[in-house]
């Protein structure tokens, strides 16, 4: 099912995993060529909510010896309370995903990233359980989401991209367990985002579209999703699992 809804680019810094696809590492860009600043994970900020709990992999992908290439997601958490649309958070208490403490940022927002000795983040096999401490109004719970993380989006397309031409966006790999799917299409100036239902793989931007974006480095982002809500105390309370796909490319 889709529903529209206004979509939030957290502020802090969740940096995205991208894939590894048999392919050599791309040299720095040149000093004089523009490009875009690495983009956050996109989080669905929906109409009224007050919160938004939000457990997420990085589709990455790596290529071992005598097997081929496998899908390898990293799991982050993003936690934020208050109001969304604003920007203007609160805190409410502490906050783990999965028993894994997310840490408060300057700004009241949470956020668990993978270390060195937790290289690949959360583990959702078994879900997302939430735990929140309260604070600030919100009311101490717990809650486990019914739904799956949806199935790692893969962008295989080309990493040079004209801007006078029409461009699809697409995963080559089949979306699951999505309610809805983000694409963004990200130069050094404009980025460009459409969302479609979850069962939308692909997903165009016309020859107009692609004119209004910025010569130079850049990125195309796949992110399906899907999400719940719960109240707790008076608070509407969204849950929200979703996958993100961010490879880097080249505008002319």
């Amino acid at each position: 099912m889709h529903i529209s809804k206004n979509l939030l680019l957290l502020s802090m810094a969740v940096l995205v995993g991208f894939s590894s696809c048999k392919k050599e590492e791309e040299p720095d860009p040149e000093p004089n060529t523009p490009t875009a600043a690495v983009p956050a994970n996109p989080i669905p900020a929906p109409i009224g909510a007050d919160a938004a709990l939000v457990a997420i992999h990085t589709s990455t992908y790596i290529t071992a010896p005598f097997v081929g290439e496998i899908y390898q997601p990293i799991g982050f958490g993003v936690g934020v309370f208050g109001d969304l649309a604003a920007g203007t958070y609160v805190s409410a208490g502490a906050v783990a995903l999965n028993t894994k403490a997310l840490t408060a940022q300057s700004n009241q927002s949470y956020i668990f990233t993978p270390s060195q000795t937790e290289p690949l983040g959360v583990d959702f096999s078994n879900g997302a359980n939430w735990t929140v401490a309260g604070g600030n109004d919100f009311a101490a719970f717990n809650h486990s989401t019914m739904n799956e993380v949806p199935s790692g989006p893969k962008y295989s397309g080309a990493t040079t991209i004209a801007r006078n031409a029409e461009f699809t966006l697409s995963s080559s790999i089949a979306i699951l367990s999505a309610d809805s799917v983000i694409f963004n299409v990200i130069s050094p100036t404009v980025t460009l985002t459409k969302v479609r239902a979850g069962n939308i793989s692909s997903c165009s931007f016309t020859a107009a579209e692609m004119g209004t974006l910025g010569a130079g480095s850049g990125y195309v982002q796949i992110v399906p999703y899907n999400y719940e809500s719960a109240t707790y105390s008076g608070k509407q309370i969204y849950f929200i699992n979703e996958s993100v796909s961010t490879s880097t490319v080249t505008f002319n």
